[in-house]
């Protein structure tokens, strides 16, 4: 895994350093970087991406962006701040349910925290 990540790594960052403004990028060099243990730098990227989104579509920032970030904070243990934008991210349009949280395994670090069972939960 580390392997795969650094070589996203990598790649992601030579796209970021070609157009700093260029929002998927950002967020997988966060990605990439949350699977490397590079905590601060990937919550860094997530966050950049969701800013960059923001201020070239002004409606808000597309879930997507915010789903990612959510992973990066649960790679990070981050499981608060991850579940914080949980709530707001099942508030938008977009795939993401409470069923959806019960059978991704990328949410199986926040299992058996109460605030994520009873987002899981639909409460």
């Amino acid at each position: 895994m580390r392997e795969y990540a650094e070589e996203a790594r990598k790649v992601f960052s030579e796209r970021v350093a070609r157009d700093d403004s260029a929002v998927y990028p950002h967020s997988m060099l966060g990605l990439s970087l949350a699977y490397l243990g590079s905590r601060e730098e990937a919550v860094r990227e997530g966050t950049r991406a969701i800013t960059l989104r923001q201020s070239q579509a002004p409606r808000g920032p597309e879930p997507y962006f915010g789903h990612l970030l959510v992973r990066i904070h649960i790679l990070c243990g981050n499981h608060e701040k991850a579940i914080d934008l949980l709530e707001q991210l099942l508030k938008a349009p977009y795939f993401l349910t409470p069923g959806w949280l019960r059978i991704d395994p990328n949410f199986d670090p926040l299992r058996g925290n109460p605030r994520f069972e009873k987002l899981a939960r639909g409460k």
